[in-house]
């Protein structure tokens, strides 16, 4: 399959994955199961989550702002927490990744079967390390950059 295929079904994948309107999981070059679609689906309700908890927390941030002292507090544990993750991704990602999963999904459909589910083969565990490693990379430099931002002030 060419570059562009496998580009393609990604953008498929991540469409349903963030867009609150697409409601069917379902990709051009790939066939999923019953319990891929779940996975996926189950996938979604966490992104929906996560951007309901970052406008909900973002207003709230943004009209607590004046209280400076408390939040740069709250910062400096989140960022602790952050840097406790990425030391336990470094020393066993794999390891790491199945706690994740018994945490957040109440079922074993995140184990693909590359044979039911062959969109697998197009996400190897090597996405999903750069996937973790990229978002906490972010999260901190923005952690780090707002500190020096509010010091300077």
């Amino acid at each position: 399959m060419s570059t562009g295929r496998v580009m393609h079904n990604y953008n498929q994948m991540m469409n349903y994955l963030i867009n609150p309107f697409h409601s069917t999981f379902k990709l051009d070059d790939f066939q999923s199961s019953a319990a891929g679609r779940l996975h996926f689906a189950d996938c979604k309700k966490l992104f929906m989550l996560n951007f309901g908890v970052f406008i909900v927390s973002g207003a709230y941030l943004w009209f607590q702002r004046k209280k400076r002292v408390y939040f740069q507090k709250v910062f400096k544990y989140i960022a602790i927490v952050g840097v406790v993750l990425v030391v336990l991704m470094m020393v066993d990602f794999d390891g790491f990744f199945v706690v994740f999963h018994e945490l957040l999904f109440r079922n074993s459909d995140w184990l693909f079967d590359p044979g039911k589910d062959p969109v697998i083969n197009i996400l190897p565990e090597q996405f999903f390390t750069e996937c973790f490693v990229l978002f906490f990379v972010l999260f901190e430099g923005l952690n780090i950059w707002k500190s020096r931002a509010k010091k300077r002030s």
